[in-house]
């Protein structure tokens, strides 16, 4: 099972081999195609309108690569200026949510209130979590204490279990 799929290059060569044949062999005849007639000079142009503008992509895509490039150079280095001026106008203005807007910064959302009810949920689970985790603060860990394990002369040392 053969593929019929031709990649751009072998694509432009054989609209440039077509090219030269007609040329050579077709100069002055009129060719018809689909029930339409064409001049050679017309089949030529129109071959040669198909290889020019494959031959247009690879710089184009050069050219678009290198834009992009250069914007994500330019977004890099501004990054910092950007956001020191974000931070900026956000003091100057506060919560001035029309103001914010005129610059394209969104207003800070205001934070919601929980209810006893959640709260009690909130302090239970983040109790739960530090259990689970068993982590500690610096009082409960000072109040933690290791003892060495005591050493007999009774025996060979033994290797401490896995």
């Amino acid at each position: 099972m053969s593929s019929n799929r031709v990649n751009q290059q072998d694509r432009i060569l054989r609209d440039q081999k077509m090219i030269e044949g007609i040329k050579k062999h077709l100069k002055s005849a009129s060719i018809v195609v689909a029930g339409k007639t064409y001049t050679s000079d017309e089949v030529v142009a129109a071959l040669q309108a198909r290889v020019d503008a494959a031959n247009a992509i690879a710089p184009a895509k050069a050219a678009w690569q290198d834009l992009v490039n250069t914007a994500t150079t330019q977004t890099e280095q501004s990054k910092s200026l950007v956001s020191g001026l974000r931070q900026t106008v956000k003091v100057m203005f506060g919560q001035t949510a029309e103001t914010l807007a005129d610059f394209g910064i969104p207003a800070p959302k205001p934070r919601k209130v929980l209810t006893s009810e959640e709260k009690v949920a909130a302090a239970a689970k983040a109790a739960a979590t530090r259990a689970a985790r068993h982590t500690m603060g610096k009082v409960q860990k000072a109040k933690v204490k290791g003892s060495a394990p005591s050493t007999s002369s009774s025996g060979p040392a033994q290797p401490a279990p896995k």
